[in-house]
């Protein structure tokens, strides 16, 4: 049994879908059974299709009604009179059409996504590529070649430095040459310059010194030549490209120790904004936003307090976390990072590299099926692009939070309640003054609330984050 069609839609789009039963003849009359859960698990149950005995290969198309943005689990059950015989399931996204004016390039947007996929399906405006020194070459003539990525049209990107090349590492023979420092560090610095010249003509502005150098990720050396590599990698840069950013130390988490270190050593010296990774299975509340207080602590312990946070990949990997969770995080990691002013936040990964196994921190599968967290980013997209940030919102209680943002002459009010468990919720009242409220769920789709008897509207709020927009509150 084999579900087919497109798989992401607009809200205004019916689901148009097949299913085919192909193989073994099956000997006895049966029937598909084709249904969807959406997101939040209510099912619709979509009928039966007969299919007849020795049936070897059979196309039924049919049409799903598209009630708006949402994420559905589509199931079709093959069955006989007796017993099931196969199943198979597939997601199905429906988005809110972005809109013209936040199509736009945004230089203060926060939302980015790498790698795979096309950021500008979920309004993503940042990217990030790499030049991997292990794969560079260099001819006779002293020429390097090797994977030189551009800047690609209507986006941000950011390019990051990783492996020293074989023939200027210290342990050349070693399987792992590129992770350690190289012999001649005049040398890396002219290969640094080499590369910088193209990378430039190729559109960047901005640079990381190097991709997660805590010993022992994608570094073999002492910590002490981490900085090392953020001077000769910063007088590199500036050399040739004297108005591009250098990030530092890009580390793979909130690993304050490491980070520390670094800027003990010296390290601030040859950085020009801070850099980090934020991986984690913990929720963001518990982890991203202590994590990013901390970070600007020391960042004013060492004289950075004025400098700017790149998050350059961060992402909720399933089975680690639920479909579920991740999507409610996803959303709650970037309101967050526009509360703490973060500059910008890399989503890893838009789309899995491969069909093997789970696939991890993706948004979409490798065949372009979509998953919850795909949907939630780009209904986040849709009402928080171009959105201002103006505060933390009042009135919240034990769990609940909330932020405010401006966008259009519009307020919007982004809350969830952090403390209970799922399925619970907590009541939460704006002030809307007589005016209805527009309310947006994680999944984009859009209801009305009425005010009640006083003028107010009053909200359930639950773990999954909501847009609550109007002009009043």
């Amino acid at each position: 049994l084999i579900l087919e069609g497109r798989q992401v839609y607009t809200n205004a789009e019916p689901f148009s879908l097949h299913a085919r039963v192909v193989g073994t003849p099956i000997p006895e009359a049966s029937e598909l059974v084709l249904a969807t859960v959406d997101f939040f698990g209510v099912t619709n149950w979509l009928g039966r299709v007969k299919i007849p005995a020795n049936t070897t290969d059979i196309d039924t198309q049919f049409t799903v009604p598209n009630s708006g943005a949402g994420y559905w689990y589509l199931t079709g059950l093959l069955r006989s009179r007796n017993h099931d015989l196969f199943q198979a399931t597939r997601g199905l996204g429906s988005v809110i059409p972005l809109a013209p004016e936040d199509a736009m390039k945004n230089d203060k947007s926060i939302f980015g996504a790498w790698v795979g996929g096309n950021n500008t399906e979920i309004g993503a405006k940042w990217k990030r590529d790499y030049v991997w020194g292990n794969k560079m070459k260099i001819d006779e003539k002293g020429h390097i070649t090797g994977h030189m990525p551009g800047v690609p049209a209507g986006l941000d990107s950011i390019l990051h430095f990783t492996y020293i090349p074989q023939w200027l590492s210290s342990k050349p023979d070693d399987a792992n040459f590129g992770k350690y420092p190289p012999r001649d560090w005049d040398a890396y610095g002219r290969y640094l310059e080499e590369v910088t010249k193209q990378t430039k003509a190729n559109g960047f502005t901005i640079y990381e010194m190097w991709n997660e150098p805590n010993p022992y990720a994608y570094w073999l050396g002492s910590e002490a030549d981490v900085v090392k590599i953020a001077e000769v990698t910063y007088k590199a840069v500036k050399k040739i490209q004297p108005d591009a950013k250098v990030l530092g130390p890009c580390p793979y988490g909130f690993t304050f120790d490491f980070i520390e270190t670094f800027f003990k050593n010296g390290g601030t010296n040859w950085i020009d904004d801070v850099v980090l990774h934020t991986y984690t299975p913990i929720p963001a509340d518990d982890y991203f936003l202590p994590g990013m207080r901390k970070l600007k602590e020391l960042m004013t312990q060492y004289g950075l307090g004025d400098r700017s946070i790149y998050i350059t990949e961060m992402g909720y990997s399933t089975p680690a976390v639920s479909e579920r969770d991740m999507a409610s995080n996803l959303v709650r990691v970037y309101v967050y990072g526009l509360s703490e002013h973060v500059k910008l936040i890399i989503w890893h990964m838009l789309q899995a590299l491969d069909d093997k196994g789970d696939p991890g921190y993706a948004l979409k599968l490798k065949n372009g099926m979509p998953r919850p967290a795909y949907v939630a980013y780009a209904a986040m997209t849709r009402v928080l692009e171009f959105a201002d940030y103006q505060g933390v919102a009042p009135g919240l209680t034990g769990g609940q939070r909330g932020f405010d943002f401006v966008k259009r002459g519009a307020t919007i009010r982004v809350a969830w309640d952090k403390s209970v468990v799922r399925g619970a919720k907590t009541s939460y009242t704006l002030k809307t003054e007589g005016e209805s409220l527009r309310i947006i769920d994680l999944m984009g789709f859009e209801s009305t609330l009425a005010p009640d008897g006083t003028g107010n509207c009053t909200v359930e709020l639950g773990t999954d984050p909501v847009y609550l927009i109007s002009t009043k509150h």
